[in-house]
């Protein structure tokens, strides 16, 4: 989209100043908020986007993006688990940018991010530690899932990506606690507090889980400020045919630990696309992706008996439903 500067002003965005008369390109989002400050008139509604047939829709003065397929995708991670099976999902209808650390990419590493990254009009982020282990400190989570967040946003900016899709984590709602927490309800929705909101735990927080609750918050001021961002609050991804591959006492306490709640690989890659391609008007937006229902073989009444009997459960409920709702993504994402 282009727009003709009316009056001169200073564009934190841009890092200048915008003189009068100037014709600039950009997306539509800065755009439109110029025009409506009254600093430019819109000169030109067509949008780098539209690349292979894109469209941009007008309605009223909002710009809908309805279809980007063709669009160049930036996936960090594309070599790790979830990453192989979004790199799948994605690789038939658009140009995947990989980055990933066994390929010698790093995400702490900012001018090799922007080099990359450099024309991707979209951001999936999947790179960092992905789950709690004892080899890491909070540190190590810090500085690889909040300040490689950090550098993924900043490389986004300078390529004027429109939007972000992280995979975050419903670890932030506390169940990676170490020792117990109480949900204020079940099942948690996004609506839920995150843990350091309601208090409600017993022993220490875990270093993952805070990592995730603070890149969440580094991209709910990006997905205000600069693009929109959808994040995928993912339970422990595991084929439902290994959900009880090792019967192993720990892993067992785990599966206690996060609520019995599962998602398959394939479906974090259908939530993934369905998150670029959704026509939503939005800053920041998180979503609850698992399965609707838990393995067969769990009984999650007795479950609820035995952890959480005091805690209320939410009108129309049933077991096997998943104590992480998703109605959310349902209904906006169409998962």
């Amino acid at each position: 989209m282009k727009i003709k500067i009316t009056r001169k002003f200073s564009s934190r965005r841009l890092g200048r100043i915008c003189e009068e008369g100037e014709e600039i390109e950009a997306d539509p989002d800065w755009c439109q908020s110029i025009a409506k400050q009254g600093f430019g008139k819109i000169t030109d509604f067509t949008s780098p986007l539209q690349k292979n047939k894109n469209i941009l829709k007008l309605k009223g003065t909002q710009i809908e993006l309805i279809k980007k397929k063709g669009d160049k995708v930036f996936l960090t991670g594309h070599r790790g688990y979830l990453g192989s099976y979004i790199l799948e999902a994605l690789s038939q209808d658009y140009d995947v940018v990989g980055f990933d650390l066994k390929d010698g990419d790093d995400i702490l590493d900012l001018d090799q991010l922007q080099v990359k990254m450099g024309g991707c009009r979209v951001v999936i982020h999947g790179a960092g530690i992905p789950h709690p282990s004892p080899q890491y400190d909070f540190t190590d989570y810090f500085t690889s899932n909040v300040m490689g967040t950090l550098n993924v946003c900043r490389a986004a900016v300078k390529s004027r990506a429109w939007r972000v899709v992280y995979l975050s984590s419903g670890a932030v709602y506390g169940w990676d606690t170490i020792g117990k927490f109480w949900p204020l309800y079940l099942p948690i929705d996004e609506s839920h507090p995150l843990l350091t909101a309601t208090k409600k735990f017993k022993g220490k927080l875990c270093g993952y889980a805070q990592s995730k609750v603070l890149a969440e918050q580094v991209l709910a001021w990006y997905g205000t400020n600069r693009f929109q961002v959808l994040s995928l609050r993912l339970g422990p991804a595991r084929p439902q045919s290994k959900f009880f591959q090792f019967n192993q006492r720990s892993t067992l306490a785990q599966r206690e630990q996060t609520l019995w709640v599962n998602v398959e690989p394939e479906t974090v890659a259908r939530a993934v696309r369905l998150a670029i391609e959704v026509n939503l008007k939005i800053g920041f937006e998180a979503f609850n992706v698992v399965e609707k229902h838990t393995h067969p073989d769990v009984d999650l009444n007795d479950y609820l008996k035995q952890y959480y009997p005091d805690v209320p459960l939410k009108e129309g409920w049933q077991s096997p439903q998943n104590l992480l709702s998703i109605e959310k993504a349902e209904r906006i994402l169409g998962l």
